[in-house]
């Protein structure tokens, strides 16, 4: 017997310390939570946050999108998600500065952390550890070790 939309969703849920509620499941390139719903021909990827609305809220309004107020794409804490226009949404991103390209921990493919590659930075510079060694501890290829030791990737994070 197949799972229920609701359970399937929760069943992909993370609590943060920082109060988001994140979504562990698919994700797109810009670190949105994905979710296939429906049957048949009408069966088709949902924003996991637009879930969450509608799983609480009910339906979406035509015209209208779930926006973050913290900022946070995998976050699905309904909480944290307000309904606006695309224009408000488009308006609330450039005023936060949200625009750019997806750096560090909020670009959506990565699975490092800031203190991961604080971590490894340190190891590296303390020695006796090789970079194919971090890179398995820490998931990453030897190549990306080394662009995150000589600071040619992750600029963004202060070592």
């Amino acid at each position: 017997m197949a799972r229920s939309l609701s359970d399937r969703f929760r069943s992909r849920l993370r609590e943060e310390p920082s109060g988001c509620l994140v979504w562990t499941g698919a994700r797109t390139s810009d670190g949105y939570g994905n979710i296939r719903v429906g049957h048949g021909a009408s069966r088709r990827m949902v924003g996991a946050h637009r879930v969450a609305w509608e799983l609480k809220n009910g339906p979406v309004p035509q015209g209208m999108e779930v926006m973050h107020s913290c900022d946070n794409p995998p976050c699905v804490r309904t909480e944290h998600l307000t309904l606006g226009t695309h224009q408000e949404n488009l308006q609330d991103a450039a005023s936060k500065g949200r625009t750019g390209k997806a750096r560090g921990e909020g670009h959506g493919r990565t699975h490092l952390r800031n203190e991961d590659v604080q971590s490894i930075r340190r190891l590296a510079i303390a020695g006796g550890i090789s970079l194919r060694h971090l890179g398995r501890r820490f998931g990453v290829s030897k190549s990306t070790g080394h662009r995150i030791v000589t600071g040619q990737g992750w600029e963004s994070v202060a070592s």
